[in-house]
């Protein structure tokens, strides 16, 4: 008996579904996985010159958020909900002013997501449906990359007026 099918949702983004995974947390991860999707959509291309600007000095860079957001989920599903043992400097995430490309900085929230997908399969698997808390430190962090990914896009078009994260739906 296989461990996952894939599952996606009507816009297609897919991930493998653990057994014992309830809906309710399938449809959280699948939104996850489309924030992340609008997150690489933004910074496809991102100007470099603009990548670790301040907006203001209240406004956290591109590069900032994209880092804050590696910690948060680090924290709320590989540790919180996981288990593991993380080491997290959020004050360093907002600090940090250069030293990683956009790519690079997607690919490590790519990096991020694949051990989320483990923590998610070892989790079904092992343990069975997802308790309360679990869902809820997936929920947490959909909306604190939804709030980041809508701050992404501004930050993109104080740059670029003409920015569309999805062209081609104008």
């Amino acid at each position: 008996m296989a461990h996952s099918q894939t599952i996606s949702n009507l816009e297609g983004w897919g991930w493998p579904k653990p057994e014992n995974c309830p809906e309710s947390l399938v449809l959280i991860v699948s939104n996850l996985n489309q924030t992340r999707q609008n997150i690489r959509a933004t910074m496809a291309n991102f100007p470099a010159e603009h990548l670790w600007r301040h907006i203001s000095a209240s406004t956290p860079s591109a590069g900032n958020v994209l880092l804050h957001l590696a910690g948060t989920e680090r924290q709320w599903i590989h540790n919180k909900a996981g288990g593991l043992p993380i080491v997290r400097d959020r004050a360093r995430e907002f600090a940090a002013d250069g030293g990683m490309s956009a790519q690079e900085l997607v690919s490590a929230m790519d990096a991020e997501a694949a051990t989320t997908d483990q923590i998610l399969s070892r989790m079904t698997r092992d343990a069975g449906p997802a308790s309360e808390l679990v869902q809820y430190c997936f929920h947490y962090t959909v909306n604190h990359f939804a709030y980041h990914s809508g701050q992404l896009v501004t930050i993109r078009k104080m740059f670029q007026l003409d920015f569309q994260v999805y062209p081609h739906k104008r």
